[in-house]
């Protein structure tokens, strides 16, 4: 006979016994921080969404400039606080033309190609269908030029140099956001080309597009911080 409850009487109080496995308790899950990532607004729009429920005193804003980051914490000691973070993501379709990289090299026949699967970044389509149809019939002239040099020293040397002759116009304007979610920018870039062993080969260099990414990324983390500074966050720069 099994005895599953066995039942002793005192005097004062009943004491229940009871026989068999113990119940196993299970072990406490380790509570984790909810960590999200996204775009460089992110943060704004979650502490719009939840500012009635997050108490200022327990806020806190790391910024990186030079990494283009924003992150907001809350309860930042806590096992249960919240890091969301924001960061400034380049245009993929702009970056794709490799503008002011060092390398960033095409053929007449890549560039053109590349220039009609992305017409809309353009400011005028009918510019880029022109630069287009030069491209697919390129052709172009090499001159090599010698040159003869003698320095003070009586040190002689010869230098060779490639210049190359082509009917290609010399710039083309963009017109598109220069990060992902932001706003237009008009840009002009200049098509350069280089003589090479294989042949010659193009690349895109633009002054402006320098100065104007480097304004647009410090307004638009000075932008999403605005909410912060109005919350009363402690904002750090790290």
């Amino acid at each position: 006979m099994n005895i599953d409850n066995l039942t002793v009487h005192a005097e004062k109080d009943t004491h229940t016994i009871r026989i068999g496995e113990a119940i196993k308790e299970e072990a406490p899950v380790k509570p984790l921080v909810t960590k999200i990532a996204g775009r460089i607004d992110a943060p704004m729009i979650y502490l719009r969404a939840k500012k009635d429920l997050i108490e200022q005193i327990n806020t806190l804003v790391l910024v990186s400039v030079e990494n283009s980051t924003i992150t907001f914490m809350t309860n930042e000691t806590s096992p249960y606080g919240h890091q969301i973070s924001g960061s400034l993501k380049d245009n993929k379709q702009l970056s794709e033309f490799k503008i002011n990289v060092t390398g960033g090299f095409f053929t007449d026949k890549s560039l053109a190609k590349l220039l009609r699967k992305y017409s809309f970044l353009f400011d005028d389509r009918s510019d880029v269908e022109k630069l287009y149809k030069d491209l697919m019939s390129f052709s172009a002239k090499v001159d090599t030029v010698i040159q003869n040099k003698k320095d003070t020293q009586g040190n002689a040397s010869v230098g060779f140099e490639k210049i190359v002759k082509t009917s290609i116009q010399e710039t083309i304007t963009f017109n598109c956001p220069l990060f992902e979610g932001g706003n237009n920018h008009k840009f002009v870039a200049y098509i350069c080309c280089e003589a090479t062993s294989s042949g010659v080969e193009f690349y895109l260099d633009s002054p402006d597009l320098f100065r104007i990414k480097e304004a647009e990324r410090l307004e638009l983390l000075n932008a999403n911080l605005e909410p912060f500074v109005d919350f009363g966050t402690a904002i750090i720069h790290v």
